[in-house]
This record gives structure tokens, C-alpha cells and sequence, in this order.
């Protein structure tokens, strides 16, 4: 279930999504990473962000912080070691 938008919708989410980590005071920075990142995207690729956190737990243990950004239909953490990643799907595009 990958989510299709176009790159204005894109820009709008990163915007929105920039403000809100500028909101954050445990959240240092955000990366934009993988194909859009790299200028590769299709039509239906996804998001792929990392947030850089002082205290990342907090976002683990109360992941409502995802309903700024959409209704997520799927939430899921994935522990890599030294990287916690949550992987989200949405019910539509940004």
C-alpha cells in the first residue's frame, strides 16, 4: 500500500513537515532519504524520513505524533540495534 501524490503535494508535506520538527524540542534535525532523496521517485514512492532525536523513546512509546501527518492505517517500529525505525503507511498520500 504505497501512497501516490505529486511533487507539489510532496513539497507541501515537507513543509508541514519541517515546521513540526522545528515545533519538537527532543527532535535535532530530519534527513530526507531514500528516492526522493536521491531524485529517483516514481509516482508511487514512498516517504522515507529520519528524524535525529535526544531522547527517540518518547516518539516510540506514544506514536500519536503520526496523526499530524495523516491516518495512519499501519504503525509499526522495526529495531535495527542502534536505529529504531517506524514504519508507517497511511490511509492516502501526504
Amino acid at each position: 500500500m504505497k501512497p501516490s501524490f505529486s511533487n507539489n503535494e510532496l513539497k507541501v508535506f515537507l513543509k508541514v513537515f519541517l515546521q513540526w520538527v522545528e515545533s519538537q524540542r527532543l527532535v535535532e534535525g530530519a534527513i530526507l532519504v531514500g528516492s526522493h532523496a536521491r531524485g529517483g521517485a516514481q509516482q508511487d514512492s514512498d516517504i522515507d524520513l529520519v528524524l535525529l532525536c535526544t531522547e527517540y523513546e518518547s516518539y516510540l512509546e506514544d506514536v500519536s505524533w503520526i496523526n499530524d501527518f495523516g491516518k495512519p492505517v499501519s504503525v509499526r517500529p522495526e529495531d535495527y540495534g542502534k536505529l529504531t525505525s517506524v514504519r508507517v503507511f497511511c490511509e492516502e498520500g501526504p
